[in-house]
């Protein structure tokens, strides 16, 4: 209906007015309007509406801008969609990236209980002293952790070589960045 329609538009209108004006400026546009308005109640009726007709006009918005506001707004609406989707894409590829993990610890895990099963469950079912099967147990489980303790040490001496790496590429970027300036006579810091 044209209700529906009007109270749209006036809600476009007071969104894009907030956006675009401070508040001190609101107030005083406000007050001007109200001024307006008491000065269109005058004595004689032809003059009352002739000052009517004036506010109005003042009050009203044209085509060109009422097409100019809605441009805005939807231009507005398309970079907070954008905003979201960026965010949500972000979201999702957190979320994807965690079930991977969890994805891979469980596979560690199950591959985990098949080589205990395959190590010791067999060995302890067959043996009927329980002391051989706790050195089992003990030497199975220092093995493991010797297993662990050495893929630490080899990360970690990846992880410094990449750093290292890292550290070599972003001098000799540094390097670059300043031959390239140096003909302008300014100085680029990384």
């Amino acid at each position: 209906t044209s209700n529906d329609a009007l109270q749209i538009e006036s809600d476009m209108l007071a969104k894009y007015y907030e956006r675009l004006v401070p508040k001190e400026l609101a107030l005083q546009a406000q007050a001007q309007a109200q001024e307006l308005a008491q000065l269109a109640q005058g004595r004689s009726r032809h003059r009352s509406r002739s000052r009517i007709a004036t506010v109005e006009r003042l009050l009203t918005l044209t085509a060109d801008q009422k097409c100019n506001i809605a441009y805005r707004e939807l231009e507005e609406t398309k970079e907070v969609l954008a905003k979201m989707k960026h965010e949500s894409d972000h979201s999702i590829r957190i979320l994807q990236a965690t079930l991977e993990e969890a994805e891979f610890a469980l596979a560690e895990i199950k591959k985990a209980v098949n080589e205990f099963e395959r190590d010791i469950g067999s060995f302890a079912q067959s043996k009927k002293r329980s002391t051989i099967v706790t050195e089992t147990l003990f030497k199975y489980f220092e093995d493991k952790i010797h297993a662990k303790e050495m893929l630490i040490d080899k990360l970690q001496l990846k992880n410094h070589a990449w750093k290292m790496l890292k550290a070599k590429l972003h001098q000799q970027l540094r390097l670059v960045c300043k031959g390239r300036v140096a003909g302008r006579n300014t100085v680029i810091t990384i």
